[in-house]
């Protein structure tokens, strides 16, 4: 197998990390860790990670503000929730081998429903792009002051292998307000890939590591966004496929598998593809 390196490395983080809260009933399911779990995730070499998606408000107000407090207090950044609109809409930069990256965060999630809390001038909560203007306005300003623009969206539709007009349309606007690539999540299962002009999109990586209650996941196909940047700015996109079974996650070398997850992707992507060696070229 491939040895990777990176220089940073992101996760979603679905859940609330806090031992107070109280969960909203309302909602099928609610989601915590506790604060030791940001160990496992320093343990892992996570550099950053992203707040905006539909778990993280799951203990209500209090279970959230636990959640910013015990990252910033274990020195983990997060993006895409705060304490306010400002906060929330905050941009991370990172220099690599000589090029500024800007990493922003948002969340189209819940499309029908208000449990989490969008973030106001003086109320915590997510950034959410459902209506997209404060995300577009965000993507400006890293536009501004970056080599490269990473968006990651939590949006589209659950379990639906094929992603969805609302995500196309949205991912349209985040390249034209200068976005560099787009990754996003949420629907559990990995869908396609796609060409906005120059910009590659991964519509969902699915599940890295997701449980719906204490018992072990079944199997499943699952993916890292690997996103390479050469000396001359030009950015390499590409996919590295990955097995979870028996509690691990694995990088598969099995061609049987690595061939089964590029056909079934390639089957459901726009104007993007997989090549051999699971780089995004255009169709």
């Amino acid at each position: 197998l491939p040895i990777y390196t990176s220089d940073i490395y992101i996760v979603n983080n679905e859940f609330a990390i806090t031992e107070g809260g109280d969960p909203i009933v309302e909602k099928y399911y609610t989601f915590r860790g506790k604060p030791g779990v940001i160990d496992e995730l320093k343990h892992i070499g996570v550099s950053l990670v992203t707040l905006a998606n539909n778990h993280v408000y799951d203990y209500r107000e209090e279970g959230f503000l636990d959640t910013l407090s015990n990252l910033e207090n274990n020195n983990m950044p997060y993006i895409g929730a705060g304490r306010n609109l400002e906060d929330a809409k905050r941009i991370v930069y990172y220099i690599a081998n000589g090029r500024k990256i800007a990493v922003v965060n948002a969340s189209q999630i819940e499309k029908n429903q208000n449990f989490t809390q969008a973030a106001t001038e003086d109320e915590p909560g997510i950034l959410k792009c459902l209506n997209p203007t404060e995300f577009i306005d965000e993507i400006h300003t890293a536009r501004q002051n970056a080599d490269v623009v990473l968006a990651i969206v939590h949006w589209g539709t659950e379990y639906q292998i094929r992603y969805g007009d609302d995500q196309k349309k949205l991912a349209t606007q985040f390249a034209d307000a200068g976005a560099d690539v787009i990754i996003g999540g949420h629907p559990h299962i990995l869908q396609g890939f796609d060409y906005i002009g120059d910009t590659p999109v991964y519509y969902s990586l699915g599940n890295f590591y997701f449980a719906l209650d204490e018992g072990m996941p079944a199997d499943y196909e699952t993916g890292l966004a690997r996103i390479a940047i050469g000396s001359d700015g030009k950015i390499e996109a590409g996919f590295i496929p990955c097995v979870f079974s028996e509690g691990m996650i694995y990088m598969t070398d099995k061609s049987e598998d690595i061939n089964r997850i590029f056909a079934e992707l390639n089957s459901v992507s726009g104007n993007g593809m997989l090549d051999n060696n699971g780089n995004i070229i255009r169709k």
